[in-house]
């Protein structure tokens, strides 16, 4: 079978793809495309934001079994803002019974859910799914991450607490050890080495850097003086449209014209026409549809 999917299907924390491998014992291939994209797409995955915000705005509809737990998280919230004497600050070790409280939160919540799946409001249940997965990773700090927190408003209650992941590679090792064979495909995965140790490849990765299959002789690159700033479109129109006739004269095919603004692309469109009327011409609208 093959599955195609976005990259965290399988290198989240909650993967599906990567769950259902495990829980199936199945022997997995993994292919990744535009790999070079697999470092930010992981330090986002295994990264976690909880805003002061979110806490306030869950309080107030919070369930009776769930608030006493809301309100010691906030207790906590407010020791943590007491202590930051500047707007952003960079800390070693999470506070002091920020984790204890989270956990309390998950807990009341996760009961509570239980025992009354209906009653669950939406803002509660995103609030948990970021406290389920900020706690996670709080279990896993380490050198790899970052703790940050950011300060703001007149009353200094507009708290951000972040969990900032830089250095992927001890969450997605596990992944790559679980796969029998992982291929990655990049045009911009260099330098290799260093990817390698962020993505965290096995010691003994093999890596092959494959020629461009275009002949560089294919490629021509001309450049015409021309301003194309607002006041000098006017002028540009009649060089603009000169330059693509004989470009097209000279080799027919396609070709793809692109210009800074919509009204200006329908000038350069206009006169391009009126002058070449046997050159066929396609040209885009606003709220364009996809046919």
């Amino acid at each position: 079978d093959v599955v195609v999917g976005e990259q965290n299907y399988y290198f989240d924390l909650g993967g599906m793809r990567n769950g259902l491998a495990q829980a199936n014992d199945w022997r997995v291939g993994v292919l990744v495309d535009e790999a070079h994209n697999l470092v930010p797409r992981a330090r986002e995955m295994y990264s976690a934001t909880l805003s002061r915000a979110a806490l306030d705005g869950v309080r107030p509809r919070a369930p009776a079994t769930v608030a006493p737990a809301l309100k010691r998280l906030a207790r906590t919230w407010n020791e943590i803002a007491g202590r930051q004497l500047e707007p952003y600050a960079v800390h070693e070790e999470l506070p002091q019974g920020l984790v204890t409280a989270l956990q309390n939160v998950n807990s009341a919540i996760g009961d509570h859910a239980a025992a009354h799946p209906a009653d669950m409001p939406p803002e509660l249940l995103a609030f948990y799914f970021d406290t389920l997965h900020f706690t996670r990773l709080a279990e896993s700090f380490a050198k790899h991450s970052l703790f940050d927190i950011t300060v703001a408003g007149a009353d200094q209650r507009e708290l951000t607490l972040c969990l900032r992941n830089l250095v992927p590679a001890p969450f997605l090792k596990p992944r790559f050890l679980a796969a029998r064979s992982t291929t990655l495909f990049s045009a911009t995965l260099t330098p290799m080495h260093f990817h390698a140790d962020l993505l965290g490849l096995p010691p003994d990765f093999a890596w092959i850097d494959v020629e461009s299959p275009f002949d560089a002789a294919q490629l021509r690159v001309r450049v015409t003086p021309l301003s194309t700033r607002f006041a000098h479109r006017p002028a540009s129109l009649a060089p603009i449209v000169a330059l693509m006739a004989r470009q097209f004269e000279r080799a027919p095919g396609n070709y793809l014209a692109f210009c800074a603004r919509v009204d200006y692309l329908q000038q350069v469109a206009a006169l391009f026409r009126d002058l070449n009327p046997s050159v066929p011409a396609w040209e885009q609208s606003r709220r364009m549809d996809e046919a």
